[in-house]
């Protein structure tokens, strides 16, 4: 039937026509309550990132930890994490620490900003020479770290192999400060970057069937045909 639409495709109120897959893939549906008949509507399709996201900010991209960014509202009822790709506008850093929104003022997060999510970066481990001492850091880690670079503020992460800087801050440091000790107006080199793989994303459908909420993975969804009512 040519109205027919796999669930991770649909929007909406939907009634499931057909399961493919077989009695396995049926059952595991029916402990769902989503069986063929049945009338459900997709509430949302949900993404689940892997890496920090990379935000436009006053045309240079900036990285925001995941932390911190299901902890920043935009437009829309949403996070900063929910958001794809695109202009959004901040609306609110009320869930942060004073330390943390410091931080993010200082790389020109605030509120009322409006901001280009672009992606998400990959998970790589940053090898930093920090005065003299080595340290394995995180994206996420790397980001809190602000430095001094030809007299403007960036984010460690965003330093070439064997690229300098001094230490001028780090984004709700208390964390960092506890790993690698007082850092701050110390001099950092980027030594290598490894795991250079791409930002990793999976994808689930939010479905409400009979008053409650369940998510599934995309590939299950692919499994269920469905018509629009």
């Amino acid at each position: 039937m040519k109205d027919l639409i796999p669930l991770s495709e649909a929007e909406g109120k939907v009634k499931v026509v057909r399961i493919e897959g077989g009695e396995d893939m049926e059952k595991k549906l029916k402990d769902l309550n989503i069986d063929v008949g049945e009338i459900i509507e997709v509430e949302r399709v949900t993404h689940e990132h892997y890496g920090p996201l990379i935000l436009k900010v006053d045309d240079r991209d900036v990285v925001i930890p995941r932390g911190i960014a299901e902890k920043i509202d935009v437009e829309g009822g949403k996070t900063l994490l929910e958001v794809e790709k695109g202009k959004v506008k901040i609306e609110s850093l009320e869930k942060l620490g004073k330390d943390l929104k410091e931080g993010l003022y200082k790389i020109g997060v605030v509120e009322g900003k409006e901001v280009e999510a672009v992606g998400h970066t990959a998970e790589r481990t940053f090898k930093f020479e920090i005065d003299g001492n080595e340290y394995e850091l995180g994206p996420g880690e790397a980001a809190k770290i602000l430095i001094e670079e030809e007299g403007s503020l960036m984010q460690a992460s965003f330093l070439n192999e064997d690229e300098e800087g001094i230490v001028e801050d780090i984004i709700g440091g208390k964390k960092i400060s506890e790993e690698l000790g007082d850092i701050k107006e110390k001099k950092i080199k980027l030594i290598s970057v490894e795991g250079r793989e791409e930002g990793k994303e999976e994808i689930g459908i939010n479905v409400n069937v009979k008053g409650k909420l369940v998510t599934i993975g995309r590939g299950l969804a692919e499994k269920v045909w469905v018509k629009k009512i």
